[in-house]
C-alpha cells in the first residue's frame, strides 16, 4: 500500500467512526477520502479534499467538517503536522520516519 492509499484509508475510517457515534449526519453514502501531495510543496506532504466533498452530504461548511476531522488526523502514526487551508484542505507533514520507513 502506498503513503496516499495508507493515510486516505485511515481518513475514511476517522469520518466513519465519527458517522457511527453521531458526530457527523449525512444525508447519503459517506465518500472515500483521496489523499494526494499538495500543489504546493509548502503545504506538507499530504493533502485531501475530503471535507468540501462531505460538507453537502453532512449539511456542514468544510471548515466546520475539516475542524472535525483534524484532531483525529493529528492522533494518526507518523503525521506529524495537521493545518486546514482555504475553503477546508487538509494538509498534512508527515515524520520522516514515516518516509524512511517507506524505503
Amino acid at each position: 500500500m502506498n503513503i496516499y492509499s495508507h493515510y486516505s484509508e485511515r481518513i475514511t475510517n476517522i469520518a466513519n467512526q465519527l458517522i457511527a457515534e453521531g458526530h457527523i449526519s449525512l444525508s447519503g453514502d459517506p465518500a472515500i477520502a483521496q489523499c494526494e501531495p499538495p500543489r504546493d510543496p509548502s503545504h506538507g506532504e499530504l493533502s485531501t479534499n475530503y471535507a468540501m466533498v462531505m460538507a453537502k452530504p453532512a449539511a456542514m461548511s468544510p471548515r466546520d467538517l475539516a475542524a472535525l476531522l483534524v484532531p483525529h488526523i493529528e492522533t494518526l502514526d507518523g503525521i506529524e503536522t495537521v493545518s486546514i487551508a482555504g475553503p477546508g484542505f487538509i494538509n498534512m507533514t508527515l515524520a520522516a520516519k514515516i518516509w524512511q520507513d517507506r524505503i
